[in-house]
């Protein structure tokens, strides 16, 4: 059985976003690495506990900046909430895609679950 317009689309769409993953994957990887190593430059704070400890316990952190972080805090906990919540969306977009592919190559050929297709 041919597949529809639509399932054409539909993978072509998909064999494009693959070939573009080859560069985006890659780029996003060494700008996440980039930030890192900015922030742990330019604002250590935000980045390495191992010198806010060390500072805390030789008093050399102010109080404004204990209040900044403790108020933050927070933030950063509802961001990373926001965040899981997002990837768990992505998975389920993710697995409705593969959920079509499966039922177009079940149309397509037979299977060992689906040993009827024409």
């Amino acid at each position: 059985m041919d597949l529809s317009q639509k399932q054409q689309n539909f993978l072509k769409k998909r064999r494009l976003l693959i070939k573009l993953w080859v560069y985006a994957g890659p780029a996003l990887l060494l700008g996440i690495g980039v930030f890192a190593y900015l922030l742990s430059i330019q604002t250590p704070y935000l980045i390495n506990p191992l010198q806010v400890g060390c500072e805390l316990q030789s008093g050399q952190i102010s109080q404004t900046t204990l209040e900044t972080m403790a108020l933050l805090l927070p933030m950063m906990g509802l961001i990373i909430f926001f965040l899981m919540v997002v990837l768990v969306i992505m998975v389920y977009v993710a697995l409705s895609n593969e959920k079509k592919y499966l039922a177009m190559l079940d149309q397509t050929e037979p299977t060992v679950e689906n040993p009827h297709a024409q």
